[in-house]
């Protein structure tokens, strides 16, 4: 389908130009198809295509409906499209487990070999985030950077 043609069938009224459904897709667009967006390189850049039935908001809303309150569009696989199969309507902390740059770890104490991220760590340890991150920056084992307390020295 032509752009001209595509831009055409997008500006045709829809009644929800301006929603948080329109402004998802729109913004998922942009990611993926304008090498001028500030994220192109990390999405269209990197191969992140929108399936064809998404190039048009009906098809995207067909498909995905309206996000619930504190939601906003994520792939599933981060490598992925953006695709009925492959999105969801997430939370931020939902999403936040989802970057690629989120770093996972796998702590054998009290909850039995149990994976999380350092933030989920932070908040079930009570020991500040930051000092989780130092001690790994400064090549603490995971265990050691989960279990020592603030103030206290690598053992």
């Amino acid at each position: 389908m032509s752009h001209k043609r595509l831009s055409r069938l997008n500006r045709e009224s829809h009644g929800m130009s301006r929603t948080p459904a329109w402004n998802a897709w729109s913004e998922m667009r942009c990611r993926c198809l304008n090498p001028k967006h500030r994220v192109y390189p990390s999405h269209g850049g990197r191969g992140i295509t929108v399936c064809d039935k998404w190039l048009l908001f009906s098809g995207f809303y067909e498909d995905m409906g309206a996000p619930p309150e504190g939601h906003s569009l994520e792939r599933k696989d981060n490598d992925g499209p953006y695709s009925k199969e492959n999105c969801v309507w997430a939370t931020v902390p939902e999403q936040n487990r989802n970057r690629r740059s989120t770093r996972f770890i796998e702590f054998q104490g009290e909850t039995q070999g149990e994976t999380r991220t350092i933030r989920e760590w932070n908040g079930h340890l009570g020991y500040p985030r930051n000092l989780i991150l130092q001690g790994l920056e400064a090549g603490w084992l995971e265990e050691a950077a989960l279990t020592t307390p603030p103030g206290g020295k690598k053992p």
